[in-house]
């Protein structure tokens, strides 16, 4: 009798360890799968970075070109208005 109840507490036991291990197993290849994720994620998203820094560097650029361009014209008009402005006084005091 004794070794009956021996030999159910035993196989109980080892069905709970063969449950035990398959959710053991099962945990494991589930957070394999979030980490394969998360990883593929985190990959996109220094991919999306390098490119958006990159952008900021290209925007940075053309807007220091501009810049530039617009201090230039700003001198060409102040140059052209200046030799017009002479010239102007130049005839008001032929006229006069």
């Amino acid at each position: 009798r004794e070794n009956r109840r021996l030999q159910e507490a035993n196989m109980r036991l080892e069905q709970e360890n063969d449950d035990l291990a398959h959710e053991l197993v099962s945990s494991k290849i589930a957070l394999r799968k979030d980490l394969d994720n998360a990883e593929e994620k985190a990959d996109a998203l220094n991919k999306e970075l390098l490119m958006t820094k990159q952008k900021l560097v290209d925007s940075e650029d053309e807007k220091r070109r501009l810049e530039e361009e617009s201090a230039q014209i700003c001198s060409q008009l102040s140059e052209r208005l200046e030799k017009q402005q002479t010239a102007n006084k130049g005839e008001l005091e032929k006229i006069r």
